[in-house]
Formats: C-alpha cells, structure tokens, sequence
C-alpha cells in the first residue's frame, strides 16, 4: 500500500501542483530499511551534484564568503506558499537585498548564490533562503577587488532585515491586489495585522573559511532530501513513524498518517526542470562573460578553463559502477556525405 502511494507523488500534482522527480525504491518488507530519501551516494542525483560541483568550482574564486540566512514570521509562511510565483522569487528578493547593500558601502559587485529551503525537520512548511555571497566585490570604475571580511554590525544587520521585510511585504501587497492570494491574505489590511510582531524578521550572517567551506555548504541545501532514511522509523498502510529530536521527544517517534505525510513530503518537492539554485551578479551568464578575465586579473588568480563535459559512458561509471557499453562492439563510423 504505501509503496503504491508513494509512486502517486511522481504521477499526481498535490496541492501546490508540482510533480515529483524522485526516483524511489520499493523496501523489502513493510517495516523499517525503506529507501525513500534521496541522493544515494551512487546515484544519478549524486552524479549531478559531483558535476556541478566540478563546473562551479572553475567559476569562483579562491576568496572567503558569507553564508547568510533570510527568514520571516511563521504567520507568512501560508501566504508565500498559496503564491508559487512568489516562492520562486524569494532568492530573487534576497539577492536584491545583498546587491544593494553591497553597492552602499563600496559600490562592488559580488559574487552570489542562492537556494530557497521550504522545509524544517517536522515536513512543515518554512520558507526561507541560504544565500552565499563573497566577501568582497569588483569594483567596475576604477577595475579592482574590494575585500570585506568583516561581519555586519547591528546596524547594518538590522537595515538588510528592514529591506528584506520591506521586499517581502510590498510583494505580498501586490499580488494580494491582483488576486493572487488564497485564503485571509487577500485582504492587504491582514497582511499588516500579522506583520504587528517584527521581533521575528531575523538575517543571519556567518563568515566561511574558505571556497570548499561555501560550497560544500551550497550542496548541503541544494541536494538534501526533506527526510532522510534513518529517521523513518517505521510505517504500515495507514501511518508513518519519524524522529524528529528537535521538535519532539527525541527517542519516540512520531506518528503520522499516510495521506497528511505523502501531502507533507510532495509540497517540497521541486516540479520538472525547476532549479533548485539561483544566481546572480558576477555569476550570471552577462556579467560572467564581460568581467570574469577582469575579475581575476584584479585577484591576481589565473583564469581556469572550463571543463570537458562528461560522457554518458562516463557519468554511469562513475555513478553507478558499471560500465552501460561493455561487451558491445564497436559501430563503424561513417565517413563524411553517408
């Protein structure tokens, strides 16, 4: 039974509309061992975070940078998640809000990713987003690197937390005079009802040690599953038993229906081709290719070329441990005009 109702999340839309791309695997019995979470360590979602961690490693440089964490009051979770346009341009907002601070000091542009993260350890729905900035930037008009190492102040935390809330709400009012909002979130007025408790808007800003630092910290939200395998303790046609040591008693699992955890799990799964990681600044395809010689010869690093794509032949070698094209012979290829 839960084999089959897990197989619906890959062919059906739940609630937000969006199909699963996960590739399960039935357990054996119906207890206990299930492999439902995802990236295995050889796997084709392994495969891809290697790669992209292979093309991405050649695009920065060897600099230290800031991981910085937006989030927002738990009474506007419900109304980012009735927007799906909204939700995909939280990285977008956040961005915007480092940008401009970025050009009020010293008037740089940095280097920024971003990930939206929809879940906590309970399945719940929060919203929020991990950004990676550098801790410096290129100055375009007089061509050089402007390092900053330093973490903010609480005056300039509390100004990135006053531009981020001030981007969320303007956003939440326009969309909530178009229409475009379900449920009390329709009325612009309870929108500033919920807003009354502005304690709760936090910007967390950490200083990594080094690129590895940055990146190895991007893969760990980009590629994490919203549960993993050891904290699903058990499950039958009717429940599913998780840990959850933060939100519950760490050593008794709890307890959830089938249909409320399959709903739980498929809100946070992304929809088909839809990135889970967004960039921006001196890592989009524009600024990249006008200021990245420029960018390295102000750092005083040498340009890395960028790699050879793999082969399919190749990547499931690597992926998987066996070789797709063994034992079969090798085709004639054709001479040119055939």
């Amino acid at each position: 039974m839960i084999q089959s109702s897990l197989r619906l999340i890959s062919r059906t839309k739940w609630q937000t509309g969006r199909a699963s791309t996960w590739r399960w695997t039935p357990p054996a019995g119906n207890t206990g061992g299930s492999n439902i979470g995802y990236p295995e360590k050889r796997g084709s979602r392994w495969a891809c975070t290697q790669e992209w961690l292979r093309q991405t490693w050649r695009e920065l440089p060897n600099k230290r940078y800031l991981h910085i964490v937006f989030t927002m009051p738990s009474a506007f979770w419900e109304a980012v998640g009735s927007s799906e346009l909204f939700e995909r341009s939280l990285c977008r907002m956040a961005a915007a809000c480092v940008e401009e601070w970025y050009f009020e000091k010293s008037e740089a542009i940095p280097y920024i990713a971003a990930i939206t993260h929809t879940y906590g350890e309970d399945l719940k729905y929060n919203p929020h987003v991990h950004l990676i900035a550098s801790a410096g930037g290129y100055r375009e008009r007089d061509q050089k690197w402007v390092a900053q190492y330093a973490l903010l102040t609480y005056a300039e935390n509390r100004k990135l937390m006053l531009s981020w809330r001030g981007a969320i709400l303007r956003r939440l009012h326009l969309l909530s005079e178009r229409g475009r909002l379900q449920g009390d979130c329709r009325d612009p007025s309870y929108i500033d009802y919920i807003d009354r408790d502005r304690q709760t808007w936090q910007v967390m800003v950490s200083l990594s040690k080094s690129k590895m630092d940055a990146m190895e910290y991007a893969m760990r939200y980009a590629r994490h599953p919203p549960i993993s395998n050891r904290r699903i303790i058990n499950f039958s046609d009717d429940c599913v038993s998780i840990l959850c040591p933060k939100h519950h008693d760490p050593e008794k699992p709890l307890p959830i229906p089938l249909e409320k955890f399959i709903s739980l799990l498929a809100r946070h799964v992304r929809g088909h081709y839809e990135h889970s990681m967004r960039y921006f600044d001196l890592l989009t395809p524009r600024l990249k290719g006008r200021l990245k010689f420029a960018v390295f010869k102000a750092i005083g690093e040498p340009v890395k070329s960028k790699p050879c794509p793999r082969s399919f032949r190749q990547l499931a070698l690597k992926s998987f441990g066996e070789d797709p094209l063994a034992g079969m012979k090798p085709t004639r290829k054709l001479k040119p005009g055939k």
